[in-house]
This record gives C-alpha cells, sequence and structure tokens, in this order.
C-alpha cells in the first residue's frame, strides 16, 4: 500500500480536531514530529504539508473534509512515492489502536509576568483558590494553574493563548504594560513559604488612587472570575471584552517604547470602539436605500457620555478626530513633541485655534480608557453571574 489513512469520527469542529489531538499526541508518545506545515484546501481535501515521522520517514499529510468543519480520515503518503513498509504499517497500526484509549492529562503551569507601570504598580496582591494561585518568588510575578490535554505540546498552544488574554485582562486593571516573560511546566504545585491571605479590592470605581498595598496591586472579585473563566476556556460570553483588552494593552506596550502619539492614541479608541458593541444601539435608516445605519462615534460618544462623563464628551470627539485623521489622511497632531519650549502660534487644524503639541505619554487618556473598561467589564460579569443564578 502507498498510503495509510485515519479513520475520524467526528460531528462538529470540536470533536474533528479533539481526534486530531489525539492523533497527533499519540505519534509524540513514540518520538517527535517535524512539521513543514503549508495547509492548502482543494475541494474536499486539505493537503496540511509534509510531516517527519521520528525514526521512520517523511509523509505528505492529507485531511479528508466532510464539510469545512468536519474532517473523515488523516492520509499518510510517502513523499518519495514509495511502498509503506511493513515496519511503517505496524507503526501506524500501533497508533491507530492506541490513540482510541488516549485520555487528557493535567499539566501545571506557572507564568511569570513581568509588569512596567508609572503608577507604583510592581506586582499583584497574593491570591489562592482551586483553580490558580497568583504569587511571588523573587521579585517575579507569577500565575499559576492547571490545563488538561492529551500531551505537552498541546497543553503549550493553549497556554501561549491563555497566558497573553491574561496580560492584556491585567493590562486593564493596573493601566499598565504587563508582559509574559516565561512558561514552566511544573511537576507539582509550588511550595509556598507564606500562607496565602486573599484580599479584594473593595473600591472597584478608584481612578487616580490606585488599591496598592506595599507595591502589590489588589485585584476585585471580579477580576479574579474573568481570570478563571480565561483559565478554563469559558470565554464565548467574554470574546468582545478579549479584543478589547487587547487593543488596550497593545496601546501601554507602544507608549512604553515612545512610539507615534497618533499610534497611541488610535489603538486606545480602538479599544473604546470595540466596547460599544457590549451596548445596544437605536440605529435610523438610510434615506436613500433604506437600510440600517449608525454612527459608531456617536456610539463612542454616548458611552463616554454615560457612563465616564458628559463634560468629556467633546474631549473623546476631538481624540476621534485625531484618530480618523491619521488613520485615513495621515493627519499628525504635532510635528513635534512638546520639551519645555513653547511658541505660541494659531493653526487651523486644532480646534482650539492654535499649534498644540503632543504629549510624550498621554496618561489622562490611559487612566480614563483604563476607567471605563473596568467599569465594564465589571458590570458585565455582574451580569453573567446574575443570569446564570436565576
Amino acid at each position: 500500500m502507498k498510503d495509510y489513512t485515519f479513520a475520524l469520527n467526528s460531528k462538529d469542529i470540536d470533536s474533528t480536531n479533539e481526534c486530531l489531538m489525539k492523533l497527533w499526541a499519540t505519534f509524540l508518545n513514540h518520538g517527535k514530529l517535524g512539521w513543514h506545515y503549508r495547509p492548502w484546501k482543494d475541494g474536499k481535501t486539505i493537503d496540511v504539508g509534509n510531516v517527519s515521522v521520528y525514526d521512520f520517514g517523511s509523509y505528505n499529510v492529507i485531511f479528508l473534509s466532510k464539510t469545512k468543519k468536519i474532517v473523515t480520515g488523516v492520509i499518510f503518503k510517502k513523499n518519495n512515492n514509495e511502498k509503506l513498509t511493513k515496519k511503517e504499517i505496524d507503526h501506524f497500526n500501533k497508533i491507530n489502536d492506541e490513540r482510541f484509549k488516549l485520555n487528557e492529562k493535567q499539566f501545571i503551569f506557572a507564568i511569570s509576568f513581568k509588569i512596567e507601570s508609572l503608577f507604583g504598580v510592581k506586582y499583584l496582591y497574593p491570591f489562592s483558590n482551586d483553580i490558580l494561585r497568583i504569587y511571588c518568588i523573587d521579585d517575579k510575578q507569577y500565575i499559576e494553574f492547571q490545563v488538561n490535554g492529551f500531551c505537552k505540546e498541546q497543553v503549550f498552544e493553549k497556554v501561549l493563548e491563555t497566558s497573553q488574554q491574561i496580560s492584556d485582562f491585567l493590562s486593564t486593571q493596573i493601566n499598565s504594560v504587563v508582559d509574559v516573560d516565561n512558561i514552566t511546566f511544573l511537576t507539582k504545585k509550588t511550595s509556598l513559604s507564606k500562607e496565602i491571605k486573599n484580599l479584594i479590592q473593595k473600591d472597584t470605581d478608584w481612578m487616580d488612587e490606585y488599591p496598592i498595598k506595599n507595591s502589590h496591586f489588589i485585584l476585585p472579585e471580579y477580576a479574579k472570575y474573568l481570570l478563571e473563566k480565561i483559565i478554563l476556556k469559558d470565554n464565548d460570553e467574554l470574546l468582545i471584552l478579549l479584543k478589547v483588552f487587547h487593543h488596550f494593552s497593545h496601546a501601554t506596550k507602544l507608549q512604553q517604547k515612545d512610539m507615534q502619539t497618533e499610534l497611541i492614541t488610535s489603538q486606545l479608541m480602538s479599544s473604546v470602539e470595540v466596547l460599544t458593541e457590549l451596548e445596544e444601539h437605536d440605529m435610523t435608516n438610510c434615506k436613500e436605500c433604506g437600510q440600517s445605519i449608525y454612527s459608531i462615534r456617536q456610539r463612542v460618544l454616548s458611552l463616554i457620555e454615560n457612563d465616564l462623563s458628559k463634560h468629556m464628551r467633546k474631549t473623546f470627539d476631538n481624540y476621534y478626530a485625531t484618530r480618523s485623521k491619521y488613520l485615513h489622511s495621515g493627519l499628525l497632531v504635532s510635528n513635534r513633541q512638546y520639551i519645555g519650549v513653547c511658541l505660541p502660534k494659531i493653526s487651523d487644524k486644532f480646534n482650539n485655534g492654535c499649534e498644540e503639541y503632543s504629549l510624550k505619554q498621554d496618561i489622562n487618556l490611559v487612566e480614563w480608557i483604563g476607567f471605563l473598561i473596568r467599569k465594564k467589564t465589571r458590570n458585565f460579569v455582574m451580569n453573567i453571574i446574575k443570569n446564570r443564578s436565576q
């Protein structure tokens, strides 16, 4: 025979991918897999690319797809078009038998984070429950949790995504840069020298007075609940918020690297734009075609007026105008940043009628939007909890 087919009995995309993970995990239990991954769909087949199977050779792998979400078989063909040897067939038969017996295992991870803050935040206040643990060792910040999977490689991919979502979310909580430093497999839970005494943030409406104790930021109850949902991959209800966190987090990183002011403002205003997707909006009909239309800009300004302050509407309208002009026509706020020397002159580019200078770091905008995101996140989580309890 010139090829070997592993039959998959699946009914949707989740069960298909579970079958595939079991297959790859069984191969990995017997050695390494080296992929030249280059998927190409042609009708009902997907040429995934080439794989080098440890101790056996190189094969072209093809998925037989029933629909866009279901694969019925995985074909292994030798790249040199030769027939499979008995040794290869016996190995594939062994893999085929063992993959059905494979069960998920628990893997423990510790993710270390770097926090760079202008507001005095160095660490997160320790916390521990059955799902996650937050602690510091040797001035390093860790979050530890368990993940289920069929093999380390599969679980590591999950944790890479989870760690980025966690760092993005934490960035919105402390208005600061939170970067993943390292991801470590553990054989057992970390033994801590001190018992963790959980402390909960009481004032969730803070803006300038950061809830810090000995340089440790105290997380609110809703934040710990959301961290659990991210870790457990119970994310369906959080998809919009995860995008909001992503934009905000990347804005803080751009600011840290002294990137263009307009680029940072654009990223921050994009986070507010996405945040408006949580709201219900009245729509009007186009006079020409009769279809529903709405203004994203007005959605943003309504959100600012209702959830931040009506006095901030004009300020954010200016930010939004700056973002639009930069993205659509490349217009810069100013040719240079303010460096302590000011020679006032008039300008028709600015609403105030005078030439303005961009700040090196617009801390106010970061704190305003951070407050807004935290408020909407807290309300959203509280609604989830309320609906599930009914």
